[in-house]
């Protein structure tokens, strides 16, 4: 009797110990984002996550942009769609629950603030944050679409300290708790150019202002059913 206790025993022992080692072989980290910010490429590959974002341990490199609405208050139904610049994040991590911070962005100056200081923290399950490298992913004058992936490997040929020379091997597509997108993204329609480095020719700039004050125009101007299939439109 007491023989087959103690196999049970061994038996339960070692049931306990493959379910703590699968449990650990299968960990990961999840990155939950915050409201309005989007990942737009996550370790060199387009996406679209808008809540949480699965992740292998080790370095990780997230692309995040603001997407929303600015201008709108209590009584004022008067708003506009912002868009901040692309900014790239790297950090390590393994086996953990991080959330990324950004300041609320209601109003074009809250953008400009976070166009120009870039404040994106990542922290711990204890609200400590974590050691992370940011940089600006710029482009040589106005595109309506842009293409991370390719973007990406030529940023991460420079200097950087954003910059991974490697990804962290992943079987399959990252998994999000939030929505995916095409291939391409919607790049920036109200950028303010403070702080941003200008490049490119003086033409470029010209056709690029032109086309940029065309698109807020017209998007002004439609009503609310427009707006939302021109929003579709852009993110098939």
């Amino acid at each position: 009797m007491k023989s087959s206790m103690r196999i049970g025993q061994w038996l339960l022992t070692g049931l306990i110990f493959m379910v703590f080692c699968v449990g650990s072989a299968l960990a990961g980290v999840e990155l939950e984002l915050p409201k309005n910010i989007t990942a737009v490429a996550v370790n060199g590959q387009n996406t679209k996550f808008e809540k949480t974002v699965s992740l292998p341990d080790g370095v990780n490199q997230v692309v995040v942009q603001f997407q929303g609405e600015l201008g709108r208050g209590q009584y004022d139904d008067d708003a506009e769609m912002g868009y901040s610049e692309v900014f790239v994040v790297k950090f390590t991590a393994r086996n953990q629950s991080l959330k990324m911070v950004t300041p609320r962005i209601k109003s074009v100056l809250d953008l400009e603030a976070f166009n120009r200081d870039a404040d994106i923290r990542i922290l711990d399950n204890a609200g400590r944050s974590i050691d992370s490298q940011k940089a600006k992913l710029e482009i040589d004058g106005f595109q309506l679409f842009r293409n991370y992936e390719n973007e990406l490997k030529t940023f991460n040929q420079t200097d950087s300290p954003a910059a991974v020379s490697l990804y962290q091997p992943v079987s399959s597509s990252p998994v999000s708790k939030g929505s995916e997108s095409a291939s391409t993204v919607v790049s920036a329609a109200v950028q303010p150019a403070s702080g941003s480095k200008q490049t490119g020719s003086v033409t470029q700039k010209s056709s690029g202002d032109m086309a940029e004050k065309m698109l807020k125009y017209w998007y002004q101007q439609a009503d609310e059913a427009t707006r939302e299939r021109f929003k579709r439109w852009i993110n098939q």
